[in-house]
């Protein structure tokens, strides 16, 4: 037996505690909020990417014990000029003002907000103009980006000296940096380096500096047509009224003619006011559907994401254990406890078939096999063969995401 909507509506009726009345007044205000404007969010990125935290030993503190460290906070610190920054920082908060000031929260929606059409046009102007200088505060940024980088080494050069007379004024002749202990020299050099490897690269400021808006709830041309076909079926009531009521005597007929005409008048102020709104609403989403094509050619993969992020993930711990094992000569009991831990990761993270990984780390997990308490006598972990094993990860963690960043989009974007 066929479900109509009214039995529908019983069914939510009985399972939300609402009346029918109650979930049809919902639909149509719902339905009102679709059909006159549209959801909106705003995607801004990379503004705080040239801000750092300060160390405590760039303030020239190197004792955890300092009573300072207990009070004081670190701060942050600035890899280009500050005046860059707040320029950036400006431009991203009237972006926010322009959007919250022409739009509404709406329980339910968020983060997303709803702009109705009769805002669109102003949004659009304004957000263009923001835009613009937005991408002009980026082009500055990538145009004196080398200046940037020599001015880190200058001003973390002056940071340094000042930093290390603080730590002299303490009784010390060397610095603790990353559990080394340096001279002078070495102490400058090491807090100068720390600072170029904070800075981004030109590849990240091209690419993670940047603003955009996404828009959801969109609906398309057949609901528009749909719309219209309805005003002509009403117009169409309208002269089918009229011609019968044309067959009444003549009096009545002029009486009622004066009353179809005042009717007709209206009717069409109203079709001419519906069909200015509807040209606005397609004007709107033919904008929309560009700037979701143009978004769409920017993107990847969502499931190569995350096959490249986990692989990321992986490569990164058998890099670590790499090291680990380089430095110490063999495998600490804590290295080796990560190294048996990244098969439960990949089991846990795994969104996808990769068997070949995973009967790596399989390997990996039988070679490294139990912690010192629990082998046996004469049992010898075999370090040379646990490098290997985490070198051919390595080489298929790698050779994986570059497989996948080679593959096409077309078919995720179709």
């Amino acid at each position: 037996m066929e479900t109509t909507i009214t039995d529908r509506k019983q069914e939510v009726a009985a399972l939300t505690g609402l009346t029918v009345d109650q979930i049809g007044a919902v639909k149509f205000e719902l339905d009102h909020l679709r059909k006159n404007g549209l959801l909106i969010d705003l995607n801004i990125s990379g503004t705080s990417m040239f801000i750092r935290s300060t160390t405590w030993i760039e303030l020239g503190i190197q004792d955890i014990d300092d009573p300072r460290t207990s009070r004081f906070t670190k701060g942050s610190k600035f890899l280009i000029p500050e005046d860059q920054i707040k320029k950036l920082r400006s431009i991203e908060t009237q972006m926010r003002s322009l959007l919250d000031g022409l739009s509404f929260d709406v329980t339910g929606f968020r983060p997303y907000r709803w702009l109705p059409v009769t805002a669109y046009e102003k949004f659009r102007e304004k957000w263009a103009e923001l835009t613009e200088r937005f991408n002009q505060a980026k082009q500055e940024i990538i145009d004196n980006y080398d200046g940037y980088r020599d001015l880190v080494y200058a001003d973390f050069r002056l940071i340094a000296e000042a930093a290390w007379k603080q730590i002299e004024k303490q009784g010390y002749s060397y610095a603790i940096v990353n559990g080394k202990a340096l001279d002078r020299n070495e102490f400058i050099q090491a807090i100068i380096q720390d600072a170029l490897a904070k800075f981004p690269s030109i590849n990240q400021v091209e690419n993670d500096l940047k603003c955009d808006y996404v828009t959801a709830l969109l609906y398309g041309q057949e609901e528009l047509e749909a719309e219209k076909l309805r005003t002509q079926q009403l117009q169409n009531l309208i002269y089918e009224e009229r011609q019968k009521r044309l067959a009444l005597e003549h009096d009545e007929r002029l009486r009622m003619e004066r009353e179809r005409e005042q009717l007709r008048h209206e009717a069409e102020i109203n079709r001419l006011a519906e069909e200015e709104k509807n040209a606005k609403i397609m004007a709107m989403w033919e904008a929309e559907l560009q700037h979701a094509r143009e978004q769409l050619n920017q993107i990847s993969s969502p499931l190569d994401e995350v096959f490249n992020d986990l692989r990321r993930r992986i490569s990164g711990d058998v890099e670590s254990m790499l090291e680990s094992i380089k430095k110490n000569g063999y495998l600490k009991g804590k290295v080796a406890e990560k190294g048996k831990g990244l098969l439960d990761l990949f089991d846990l993270m795994a969104a996808h078939d990769d068997n070949q990984l995973r009967a790596k780390l399989v390997e990996l997990r039988q070679a490294i096999g139990p912690d010192n308490k629990s082998r046996a006598d004469g049992d010898v972990r075999s370090t040379e063969e646990i490098v290997s094993i985490l070198n051919q990860i390595g080489d298929l963690t790698s050779k994986a995401v570059k497989d996948t960043m080679n593959v096409s989009r077309a078919r995720f974007v179709e």
